[in-house]
């Protein structure tokens, strides 16, 4: 990883070990911004969404971060789903059945953390439903 990508890193840890030692850490809200290319979600050795989710799974908190990315393609490359799948948004119409907001509710519950890959290519228009979805 580049200096910039184990800051980040680090704070993440000090966040995720500040929560599962039960204390209440301010909402961590972080923006690694490059383009593409630059090693946000894959280099030649190794990934920082990987390493993070490593680190995750290696402390049993793999059930508190989410993944997701607004391709498949994105979405493939570090294991995860598609923001469109992960909450629910449906492709020929404009709301939500109870069903698919009921699954959101139980999906959503207990994760604290959520990494967008490739943010640049969400239009604000669809962050916009992102939101009211979730």
């Amino acid at each position: 990883l580049l200096k910039y990508q184990w800051q980040a890193y680090d704070i993440i840890n000090w966040h995720l070990m500040e929560m599962l030692s039960g204390q209440e850490p301010p909402q961590l809200l972080m923006h690694i911004p490059g383009e593409g290319g630059v090693g946000k979600s894959k280099t030649s050795i190794i990934s920082m969404i990987q390493t993070i989710t490593e680190n995750f799974m290696n402390k049993g908190a793999g059930h508190l971060l989410v993944k997701g990315a607004y391709t498949g393609i994105a979405a493939s490359i570090v294991d995860s789903k598609t923001l469109h799948m992960l909450a629910h948004i449906p492709v020929n119409c404009h709301e939500q059945s109870q069903k698919a907001i009921q699954k959101l509710a139980i999906f959503w519950k207990d994760k604290c953390y959520w990494i967008i890959d490739e943010l640049s290519m969400v239009g604000r228009i669809f962050f916009a439903q992102l939101s009211t979805y979730l």
